[in-house]
Order: structure tokens, then sequence, then C-alpha cells
């Protein structure tokens, strides 16, 4: 029946939370660990080389951890899975409210690989986490990750294919097929978190983590059938979550707790493309270039802020009363405008409504919840 809040604990369903308290042995206070790892592959035409330090320190006050790596080996030190794992860590607090309004983000729609299945990969990658206790009751934690990869992808296919004509003869068509990819990512995440606990009756909690990132993406495709076609993506999105908790036990039976999130992200997609065949008709466009040289940028700005308040009060040692009053508010603001190229270089702005948007969506819920939550024997009843 653990809870990180001591004050809660009994009051949430917590039956399943397990939590072991590991001690070192006496005399083990002040100590440093961790191991290197390099090598280097000469001989080829671009060496191949990686360097992985890992460092450790620990003493009851403050521990430091340091990793880092740097390869050209195709080894990913942070892949896809470990970003959403570092990106977690801010619980659905307002799942009592009915309703659920998540809010997404497109910071990794270039950062797409999931193993070293490509032609080259150079990485860059480095992360340090650290605790420390200025005082008995506050707790100071928080780690940062940057990294930094380039990546070059390359398919090469040969097409061959037999059609049917009306004339019941048959033809046979081959395509000679290149596609070429460079990605180019710097990433970092930041996390800072402190908890003041100065007695049994108060705790309070704060938590900010920072998402900032800078991705470009070129890919050129060559046919011996079709057009050549080239386009390019990039975007510097950033976001910041903000979380603050506070706790307090008036007595046996009252139990305050008020939680605030407030979440900031700023989007920029931008995307190019250029080819020879118009791709659709859209109102202004010029007609009758070499090339269809069009251009999208977007932009999307969110604010997101939820509030809880919960009491609880003790009927018994095995039950209470829960009553919650909560609000979820969203802004979301979008706008997107396209632009073409012409051959003498001059832009086109293509500003008609029906090629752009600019969209204000405004979300707001406000909940008010009563729970009674019961133990007997071995059953856990919380109607509400």
């Amino acid at each position: 029946n653990y809870n990180e809040v001591s004050n809660l604990k009994g009051l949430e369903n917590n039956e399943e939370n397990v939590a072991l308290n590991i001690k070192l042995k006496e005399g083990k206070k002040n100590f440093w660990f961790g191991e290197m790892l390099a090598g280097i592959g000469v001989g080829h035409k671009e060496d191949r080389h990686i360097v992985n330090p890992k460092l450790f320190y620990y003493n009851p006050k403050y521990s430091v951890n340091v990793i880092g790596n740097l390869n050209n080996i195709g080894e990913l030190p942070l892949t896809m899975q470990d970003y959403f794992k570092f990106s977690g860590g801010f619980k659905n607090m307002m799942r009592k409210g009915g309703t659920s309004f998540n809010v997404t983000s497109n910071d990794l729609a270039i950062l797409g690989l999931r193993n070293n299945r490509a032609k080259e990969i150079d990485t860059r990658f480095g992360a340090a986490n650290f605790s420390y206790n200025p005082s008995k009751a506050w707790t100071l934690s928080g780690f940062g990750i940057f990294s930094a990869s380039k990546t070059d992808l390359e398919t090469n296919s040969r097409t061959v294919r037999t059609d049917n004509l009306p004339d019941g003869t048959t033809a046979t068509v081959t395509e000679e097929r290149q596609e070429l990819t460079r990605q180019k990512t710097n990433l970092g995440l930041f996390k800072l978190s402190s908890s003041y606990v100065p007695s049994d009756k108060v705790h309070f909690d704060y938590d900010a983590f920072i998402k900032v990132s800078d991705q470009k993406e070129a890919n050129s495709v060559y046919s011996s059938l079709l057009d050549d076609i080239y386009t390019n993506k990039k975007q510097k999105p950033f976001s910041i979550n903000q979380k603050q908790n506070y706790y307090y036990t008036l007595n046996a039976k009252n139990v305050f707790a008020f939680e605030m999130q407030h979440l900031y992200q700023e989007e920029d997609p931008f995307y190019n493309a250029n080819l020879q065949l118009q791709p659709f008709q859209l109102p202004g466009y010029v007609v009758g270039q070499n090339r269809n040289d069009l251009t999208q940028n977007r932009f999307v700005r969110t604010n997101k802020l939820d509030a809880k308040f919960d009491y609880y009060y003790m009927l018994t040692p095995k039950s209470n009363i829960n009553v919650t009053v909560g609000n979820t508010f969203s802004n979301q603001h979008f706008n997107s405008h396209i632009f073409q190229i012409l051959d003498n270089g001059n832009t086109n702005d293509l500003n008609d409504p029906q090629n752009n948007n600019d969209v204000d969506y405004t979300f707001n819920d406000v909940f008010l919840g009563l729970h009674y939550k019961f133990i007997t024997g071995k059953f856990t009843f919380n109607p509400g």
C-alpha cells in the first residue's frame, strides 16, 4: 500500500504498490564506480569508432551519474522507446473528472529510426542526473539528456513488371529507383524535481520538464521512369511541463490535497516539395513552371492548465469520503501558410483562404466529484 505522498497513504487505491528500502552497508558513504568502453577500426575508407564512458558517484547527501557515447558504428544510445520513457513521469491527475483530454505532440516527426538500419549513423550522446538533499526535509533531483545524430539512408531498387496490352501482346517495363535521405537531429531533455516534507502533515512537490529539438531532413527520389522528387522537412519544437502538488493533513480525519499542472508547447513543422508534376489545384497558383516548388509553414501553440482540489474525510480506518473539485482548460492556436517558389526565384504567396488555416480552439471542463471508499475483507470498493 505504498504511496510517495505519505499523507495519502490508505486514501487512494494503492493496494498493489510495493516499495523496497535498500540501504548500503556501514562505511559505504563516499565512493566512485564506473566503466569505460572504447574502440576504433582503421584501414577502411572511413574510420569507425566508439567511446562510451559511465561514471557514478554516491554519498548520503548527494549523488551524480554521467553517461556519454560517441560512435559511428550504428549504435543508438537513445532510441524512440527510450525517448518516450524519459518523457513520462507526469501522471493523469484528472482521471476522476470523467473527461479525458490529451494534447498530442509532433516533436518526433523526423526522428524516426528504431534500429541501426541505415547507410551511416554518427551519434553524440550525453546524459547526467543528480540527487541532492540540502536538508532532511528537502530533496532536489533532476537529469539532462543531449543527443545529436546524423543519419544517411539509401535505398536502391529495380522493379520489372509485365503489362498485358489491349491487343493481346505484353510489354516489359523496368524501373531503376534510388532514394537518398539525410537526417540531422539535436535533441535535449531536462527535468528538475523538488520535494519538501518539513513534517508528517505537510508535503510539497514541484516538477519541471523541458523538451527542445532541432530536426532537419532532406530526401531525394530518382527514377528512370518518373520525374525526380525533392523534399525537405525541418522543425524546432519546444515544450515545458510544470507540476506542483501540495498535501496537508489537518488531523487524523481531515486531509487536503491540491494539484496543478501546466503545459506550454510550440510546434513549427516546415515542409517543402520540389517536383515536376503539379500535385493539386490551388487558387492563385502559377502554372507553366519547369518545376513545382511548394512550401507549407505551420505553427501550433498550446496552453493547457489542469487544477484539482481533493478533500478526504476518514470515517473509519477502512473507509473515507472524498470530495473533488477540478478544472481542465486548454487553448490551442493553429495557423498554416502555403507559398510557391517560381522558376525566377520570386515567391508567390497563396493567400486565398482555401489554401491556409487560422484556427483557435478552446476547451474548458469543470467538474465536481464525490466518492466513498471502503474496504471489507480482501475487497476494496470505491463508488462515486
